[in-house]
């Protein structure tokens, strides 16, 4: 009796053991098999596992025991990254949408007085963009000339090949004539200076404006101003419209297109901004050009300009 007690504690104890010894082999296993499958990951070279553990218990307990993991995988040797420049960089802004304009000429003509400071600020800072598209629609064929008028008409820069660098310097360093808080302005002797490639002989003007513009070119003039014409006496009268229209028509003739910029300051606002519009607007619509009216402040300035050179001066968009 005592052995057969003996003999089934003995057993029981055995079974107790042999179960205990599965669930730890068990978990020994399952870790090992982290363990590979963590080294696996972290490799950069073509592997493949096959990973089989196999132990026989005591029949009745467990015959066969395997972990399956997977029996081929494949790591490959190249893994692209993704950094922070490839997140965040935008696409290089291209010259497909840049038209062809042919050999290019701008002139600029613009009105040098206190009033138009704030936008003759935002001009210069557009400066960079307006003096490399330019250079992009013309593929480096163009020529530039600058033309001021205040007191008088003054010629900053006669037409030269290529001459962008020179353009920007002198624009930056012009000084807005201070006081002149004053109107009318000799805007319509300053647009005959340029379209009729007039010399300093007989007119308040500080050189002659030669060459003139060219034959086979795209023809530019950018006008900028908020007053009145009033030739060299600085007077208004009607009779400056019908010459700023004539000058118009001189222009027409030799095919060359007027981008009118007025900036309506509290200047214009009280010497009939009507009237200066009219004008304005005839030089444009004469000259198959455009017309626009800044905000007060002169905001508008820098984009009208790119946009009537990225139409080659109205040509594109006539089309």
């Amino acid at each position: 009796m005592l052995q057969k007690k003996f003999s089934y504690k003995k057993r029981k104890e055995m079974q107790i053991k042999k179960t205990l010894f599965v669930v730890f082999s068990t978990a020994i296993l399952l870790l090992l098999s982290l363990v590979i499958t963590y080294t696996y990951q972290s490799l950069n070279t073509e592997a493949s596992f096959t990973f089989t553990h196999q132990f026989s218990i005591k029949q009745g307990l467990l015959d066969f025991f395997t972990i399956p993991t997977p029996t081929h995988i494949s790591i490959p040797t190249s893994v692209p990254i993704l950094t922070e420049q490839s997140e965040t960089k935008k696409p290089t802004e291209t010259n497909q949408n840049i038209p062809e304009c042919g050999t290019t000429e701008v002139a600029f003509v613009i009105d040098t007085t206190a009033s138009l400071s704030n936008a003759f600020s935002l001009l210069k800072s557009e400066l960079a963009d307006i003096l490399n598209l330019i250079k992009s629609v013309s593929n480096n064929k163009y020529r530039i000339a600058l033309v001021g008028f205040d007191i008088g008409v003054k010629v900053y820069s006669n037409f030269e090949d290529n001459n962008a660098t020179q353009i920007d310097s002198q624009i930056k360093s012009i000084r807005l004539i201070q006081g002149g808080y004053r109107e009318p302005e000799p805007s319509d002797e300053a647009m005959n200076t340029v379209i009729n490639s007039l010399g300093k002989d007989g007119r308040t003007q500080n050189i002659d404006f030669k060459p003139g513009f060219g034959n086979d070119s795209t023809k530019i003039i950018i006008f900028v101003t908020d007053a009145h014409p009033g030739g060299f006496n600085e007077t208004y009268t009607p009779s400056l419209d019908l010459f700023s229209h004539t000058l118009a028509e001189d222009a027409k003739k030799k095919e060359i297109s007027i981008l009118s910029i007025f900036v309506p300051t509290p200047l214009s606002d009280k010497n009939n901004p009507a009237s200066i519009v009219k004008i304005m607007q005839d030089y444009a619509s004469t000259t198959n050009g455009i017309y626009i009216a800044t905000k007060p402040n002169g905001t508008g300035i820098g984009g009208s300009i790119k946009d009537f050179i990225k139409s080659c001066g109205g040509k594109l968009s006539a089309k």
